[in-house]
């Protein structure tokens, strides 16, 4: 790096975010000693921190940037002031090169001069102790966040996953010589967005594709929980609108989302319920690029010119390369959504690439029906792969799953494979071949059958300790990786389009080519035997509560409708 390269680093937080994530340490380290005129090992030493865990050396400190500078990043997108960007990127600037001038440059002021003491704010309080006070009772919150390291991040983080509605700021009290710095959570009010007109609740409707009805089991997949953490954590009045539906018995789950049947699922019965409701819709919400959608989607804007609509396309590349995105009618229909999301990195990076439309990134992620707060233990872990989904299908591959685990046996002594969930009919056949080839694994090979109560689920994943997908394909990140993570397992995926998000690039899990049973059986060996196994449990835990928590999912997509924060106006995403 050259030291003009450093200097133009250091002159916002974006550009300090890139650095970290370009540059190694000890290239970032060699330029920050230069200026300082010190060797690089004096520098290390230097305590840029006074953090009470002794960890606020130069060196700590700046490793722990890089570590964690994804983390920095989603709490400068979420910071509610000019002042608080202010003072988040002075103190950053500070981490990377502990030069007076950025304290010098920092916005000072004495707690009587901040305007935030007209709230009676909480003190320190334990977030994990007093999770459900916070989501019931939405009160002020204040921490000293000037002495441990990570609290700048992980405080807020942890208060998103709680209670998705805040407005965070930061303060810096006193002076360069004498400084504190507070984060305060300050709760936001709900108020319509101007250009829909000041109702008492947002109407969203999401309208199943085709000529059917929603499935019951796309009603606790994104289908359902977008619509239903809408109602429940944003205030809106939600209706999933499709043809009758035979079984609706997990409408339970997402209580207060209404179903409205309409009398079938013909186009025109579509086309008549939009032109009869679209004046009240504020959000219309779709999944994928289907035909009967586009002249659902032209109507209600001729209806509704002020109404959004929202478009997760839910699909793999092959299906989105087949898409004449070129033609009129395609780029009609695209042109009049206003929010299109892909389901993971790797799709949103090749359709912004391929697309003239901003393609969003929404995964499909984890929510906790039960009222039990999960927490992986390791130690309480069992030597069990374990797979969820319809087994035996084309798509999900089943078959090479079992014969990779068959050929790993030998060299995993003790360890099962179960697998959760219906089987098709025409994979019986197959399954007496299997049993006839390998009748010793019937007591390691176990299959649970279709696990419908949720807790249930809930406990498999919790006690195994690997979860395998050998799909042929699947549209964007599937539900099951995130249910996964979230309990702790590491991942031995196919290359799927975004198995690099369902590995986190390799920090909880490995992937293997599609189709490739000694690809399979391999990955399983390398994950199952690691010294490492432990580590990866315990990331793909954190991860998911990073990047695959659905209330903060659902939180992204409110702000990407929407635009503004509902208190102050301000662009937040």
């Amino acid at each position: 790096m050259e030291r003009k390269d450093f200097y133009n680093a250091l002159t916002s937080y974006e550009n300090i975010s890139k650095m970290l994530k370009t540059y190694e340490y000890e290239e970032i380290l060699e330029q920050a000693a230069s200026v300082m005129e010190v060797a690089p090992q004096a520098l290390e030493a230097f305590p840029t921190l006074e953090d009470s865990d002794g960890k606020g050396s130069y060196e700590w400190v700046l490793k722990d940037l890089q570590k964690n500078v994804m983390h920095f990043d989603r709490l400068y997108a979420r910071l509610g002031d000019e002042i608080s960007r202010v003072v988040f990127a002075n103190l950053t600037g500070f981490r990377v090169l502990p030069a007076p001038s950025f304290l010098k440059q920092a916005h000072w002021m004495s707690q009587e001069e901040e305007a935030a003491g007209k709230y009676d704010f909480i003190k320190e309080i334990d977030l994990i102790a007093e999770k459900r006070y916070i989501r019931d009772h939405f009160p002020p919150l204040s921490f000293d966040v000037s002495r441990k390291t990570a609290d700048i991040w992980e405080k807020p983080a942890l208060l998103d996953g709680i209670r998705p509605d805040y407005s965070f700021r930061l303060r810096h009290y006193g002076s360069s010589a004498n400084r504190q710095t507070y984060f305060y959570a300050v709760p936001s009010e709900r108020k319509r967005h101007r250009r829909t007109g000041w109702k008492e609740k947002v109407r969203v409707v999401a309208m199943a594709p085709y000529e059917r009805g929603w499935s019951n089991g796309e009603l606790l997949k994104d289908c359902g929980l977008v619509p239903y953490l809408l109602y429940k954590n944003h205030g809106c009045d939600v209706t999933m609108v499709g043809a009758p539906m035979e079984d609706d018995s997990n409408l339970k789950y997402i209580e207060g989302v209404h179903l409205e049947f309409l009398p079938d699922g013909t186009q025109k019965s579509k086309d008549d319920y939009i032109r009869r409701e679209a004046k009240e819709i504020d959000v219309l919400l779709l999944r994928g690029i289907y035909p009967d959608y586009l002249p659902v989607v032209e109507l209600y804007k001729k209806h509704n010119p002020e109404g959004k609509v929202y478009l997760p396309l839910d699909a793999n590349s092959a299906y989105m390369d087949r898409i004449q995105w070129q033609k009129p009618f395609i780029r009609e229909f695209m042109e009049r959504c206003d929010v299109v999301a892909a389901s993971g990195s790797a799709m949103q990076k090749h359709l912004n690439e391929k697309w003239p439309w901003v393609i969003e990134n929404i995964p499909n992620g984890f929510y906790n029906f039960s009222d039990k707060i999960w927490n992986p233990e390791f130690e309480k872990k069992k030597d069990i792969v374990l797979t969820v989904g319809r087994l035996g299908t084309e798509q999900k591959a089943t078959s090479v799953l079992l014969e990779a685990f068959a050929e790993a046996a030998d060299q995993l002594p003790g360890w099962e494979l179960h697998l959760a969930g219906s089987i098709e009919k025409g994979f019986e056949p197959y399954l007496e071949w299997f049993w006839g080839q390998f009748p010793e694994l019937r007591g390691r090979v176990c299959f649970l059958g279709q696990i419908t109560d949720k807790e249930k689920l809930y406990e498999e994943y919790l006690q195994a300790k690997v979860f395998a997908l050998t799909s042929a394909w699947e549209g964007g990140t599937p539900n099951v990786i995130a249910e996964a993570l979230y309990a702790g397992d590491a991942v031995v995926t196919t290359k799927i389009d975004e198995y690099e998000d369902a590995i986190d690039r390799g920090r909880c899990g490995m992937a293997a080519e599609i189709g490739d049973v000694a690809g399979v059986r391999g990955i399983l060996i390398n994950v199952c035997r690691s010294e490492k196994l432990e580590e990866m449990c315990c990331h793909a835990y954190e991860y998911a509560r990073e990047y695959y928590d659905m209330e903060r999912i659902v939180k992204k997509v409110y702000y990407l409708l929407f635009g503004e924060d509902m208190q102050d106006g301000r662009t937040v995403l």
